[in-house]
């Protein structure tokens, strides 16, 4: 998620650390649908097993 740009993180000594700002605009982002995809349903092979 951080290397899609969905998150900011602040580096601390080497350490990755979301602050609440952060946390609280992902919610947000989320919430009003920014990241939601149309799921699509894999077709399966006619006879059975593969």
């Amino acid at each position: 998620m951080r290397r899609k740009g969905w998150l900011v993180t602040t580096n601390i000594c080497g350490r990755l650390y979301l602050t609440a700002e952060a946390i609280a605009e992902f919610t947000r982002r989320a919430e009003a649908g920014e990241f939601s995809k149309i799921h699509v349903t894999p077709t399966r092979a006619k006879g059975g097993v593969l």
